[in-house]
């Protein structure tokens, strides 16, 4: 059976898988929306999520193995492979951190697009320590989804008070401050850290599930020292639509963050990262056909700038999976005329020795 060209190869089944589950993340988003309106903090949803997640993969665990054991066993890995699951659960949930504490420290247009500058560090940071390919239409993917991400989310750093007016939960209006912008650039540079991790697992022989697992361990472990720290107050759903909206987040987040562990381990790092920002495209969607919301001319340009940096990839995957399709008929061409040549040599030998 012929596999469709953009799935020709692991690689773009990877990207594919990531944009699926950018879907996936950006339908989480709006079920914590919709939990965080019934009183339930940020800090209490990412818990519970992981306590989900984590429950449901110790499950999964017991019914495969690692080679000679079964994987509950070893969670985290083998030897060679356990010092990058391992990182990717610390800085993935680092990384939570940073961006809880610059959506709470900064106006939302601010945070956001300070966040959103992973795909460009990734690009660098994967052809440096991974050896990728830096391509001119991978820096133009990468610069155009962060143009669209400052074009959506309007960052009053650019745009000023006319930029993002997004308030605090307590309804006042965020204040900014020069440790928050730090915070959320280290955020993005965790961001980078963990596509990067994940391809390296992957490498290394990495399950998905010890990955996932991994990420559970210290969700829960970052989420509860938030919590404690922090002046939010836990509280148990009050209602079953509560719980129902708790239950939307921890499915779609589980099953988005399998699907992103999965493919992280077998597409490139830097393409993975452009791929993954699609979550901001959904986001917006969900809010316009949810919540009513009536987008920018900024926010439409934005959107197809990110629309663009995908098309940017897709074409140049195709073109590369068409290049190995031809290499790999062209190599069977030449060993066939080698096997012939060869035949016709021993047929040669036989007559003259006869």
């Amino acid at each position: 059976m012929t596999r469709l060209p953009w799935l020709a190869s692991d690689e773009s089944l990877g990207l594919v898988l990531i944009t699926i589950s950018a879907m996936l993340f950006s339908i989480m988003g709006i079920f914590i929306k919709l939990a965080a309106g019934t009183g339930l903090p940020s800090t209490e949803l990412v818990f519970l999520r992981a306590v989900f997640q984590g429950a449901i993969t110790i499950v999964a665990m017991t019914q495969y193995t690692d080679g000679s054991q079964n994987l509950i066993w070893c969670p985290f890995g083998s030897p060679r492979a356990r010092r990058f699951i391992v990182a990717r659960g610390a800085v993935g949930g680092f990384g939570f951190c940073c961006f809880f504490y610059a959506i709470t420290a900064l106006p939302l247009g601010d945070a956001v697009a300070l966040l959103s500058l992973t795909p460009v560090v990734t690009v660098f940071a994967a052809a440096i320590f991974l050896g990728e390919t830096l391509r001119p239409a991978h820096l133009g993917a990468a610069a155009a989804c962060s143009i669209g991400a400052i074009l959506i989310s309007r960052p009053r750093f650019l745009y000023g008070m006319n930029g993002d007016l997004s308030s605090s939960p307590d309804g006042s209006a965020r204040t900014s401050n020069n440790f928050g912008y730090l915070v959320a650039l280290l955020g993005s540079f965790c961001g980078s850290g963990v596509f990067c991790l994940m391809r390296l697992a992957g490498k290394s022989g990495a399950h998905t599930l010890q990955l996932v697992f991994s990420w559970a361990a210290f969700g829960v472990f970052y989420s509860v020292t938030i919590g404690l720290l922090g002046s939010q107050v836990w509280q148990w759903p009050s209602s079953l639509q509560s719980w129902g909206f708790v239950l939307g987040v921890a499915v779609f987040g589980s099953v988005a963050h399998f699907l992103l562990n999965y493919a992280g381990r077998i597409a490139p790092a830097g393409l993975s990262s452009i791929v993954r920002s699609s979550q901001i495209v959904w986001s917006y969607a969900w809010e316009m056909i949810i919540f009513s919301q009536v987008p920018r001319v900024s926010t439409i340009i934005g959107v197809a700038c990110i629309c663009t940096s995908l098309v940017l990839i897709a074409i140049e995957k195709v073109q590369d999976n068409k290049a190995k399709n031809d290499a790999e008929i062209k190599n069977d061409l030449l060993q066939k005329q080698s096997d012939e040549e060869s035949t016709v040599q021993l047929r040669e030998s036989y007559g003259s020795t006869d």
